[in-house]
């Protein structure tokens, strides 16, 4: 463990912010993906896919990960505002794919990654381990990925 001590119920109570919308994008994906599955688009599978993987098993892991590994409780104002940016961020990237807003996408991306920034902030200077490498492995690859879909977005795809 990172921290001197366990973290406490209090860390895993603070990260409700992350923890209620990533539960929310993962149900909304699953009732998207079974309401389209009779006729299904590209546009709605993606949806379907984004809710659940990066709103829903994303955030959570990066909540979990986050209560679990920094080195200092993470205070809830903090907590809110990687809400804050990583759920504006991804109703931007939504908004500007679903309806072919370009810079929809490029604000909401730049939200998301920004989020991505301030999750990354709360490991830095946590003793290595495979689980803050592993986290830091997932952050790299949304990084990415936010990249990957703006390049799509750009590109019209």
């Amino acid at each position: 463990m990172p921290r001197d001590c366990a973290p406490s119920a209090t860390d895993l109570r603070r990260a409700w912010p992350l923890l209620v919308p990533g539960v929310v994008g993962v149900i909304a994906g699953g009732l998207i993906a079974a309401g389209v599955a009779p006729a299904p688009t590209s546009a709605t599978v993606w949806l379907a896919a984004y809710l659940v993987l990066v709103v829903g098993v994303a955030q959570l892991a990066l909540a979990i990960g986050q209560a679990l590994l920094a080195s200092s409780s993470v205070g809830i104002a903090r907590v809110r505002f990687e809400s804050l940016l990583f759920n504006l961020g991804s109703a931007g990237v939504i908004a500007g794919t679903i309806g072919g807003g370009f810079v929809m996408v490029v604000l909401g991306t730049v939200l998301f990654v920004g989020a991505l920034g301030v999750f990354l902030l709360a490991v830095y200077g946590t003793a290595g381990g495979f689980a803050v490498h592993a986290y830091q492995v997932l952050i790299a690859f949304l990084s990415i990925s936010a990249l990957v879909r703006l390049v799509l977005s750009a590109s019209g795809v």
